[in-house]
């Protein structure tokens, strides 16, 4: 029993490391890694680029299309035609205003087909309806 009055010392602690996770890197003795000066990356712009874009006030003049006319027309139409308001404040439509002179020309009419005969009629009328019936007959004989 003396040997439960006898204390036991207690093991000698081993140097612990510090955990790398969540240590400094000084506390590691590890030097901080050393960035590259930073360098600016080569640009190459296109010519197509450096010129300034054409505008409404400047453009090339040789440069221009049979549908340039168009264009202007439907510039000065772009700002619809009003025709007062409503008493719940939307305003009022005048009708064709709006057009742009110079659209495309409407389409001419299809040609009429020629009238047919009420004698030709009658006669297409007629196989239809013998068509119908011979239908139902043969449906009737597989019945």
């Amino acid at each position: 029993m003396e040997q439960d009055s006898v204390e036991q010392a207690a093991p000698e602690p081993v140097t612990s490391f510090p955990d790398p996770l969540s240590a400094p890197a000084a506390e590691l003795g590890i030097a901080p890694p050393q960035e590259p000066p930073a360098q600016e990356p080569a640009v190459e712009v296109s010519s197509w680029f450096s010129g300034s874009a054409p505008t409404a006030d400047h453009r090339d003049p040789s440069w221009s299309s049979p549908a340039d006319q168009g264009w202007q027309a439907a510039g000065a139409a772009a700002e619809p035609a009003r025709n007062g308001t409503t008493n719940s404040g939307l305003p009022k439509r005048t009708p064709r205003a709006n057009l742009v002179p110079g659209t495309a020309n409407p389409q001419p009419p299809p040609v009429p087909a020629p009238p047919v005969s009420p004698d030709r009629l009658r006669s297409r009328l007629a196989s239809y309806q013998q068509g119908v019936r011979k239908g139902r007959a043969e449906l009737e004989e597989d019945a």
